[in-house]
């Protein structure tokens, strides 16, 4: 896995193999409360795709697009 903090805090985290695409999908899915708009979620973004792992991008390509 990748990770870099953003000079604003934002978090992101990209994986690099399909196991680790698995398991952070299976992390947000039970860690991140998208349905509560109670909770106040952290400032991140997690890269679940296979984009870094086939070569096609790297984790500095994705966190300088827009979001």
């Amino acid at each position: 896995m990748k990770a870099t903090i953003q000079a604003d805090g934002t978090l992101y985290v990209a994986a690099e193999t399909a196991l680790e695409a698995y398991a952070l999908d299976r992390w947000g899915r039970d860690n991140l409360p998208f349905n509560d708009a109670r909770v106040c979620l952290p400032k991140m973004i997690v890269y679940h795709g296979l984009s870094i792992a086939n070569g096609s991008e790297t984790l500095e390509s994705l966190v300088s697009k827009p979001i």
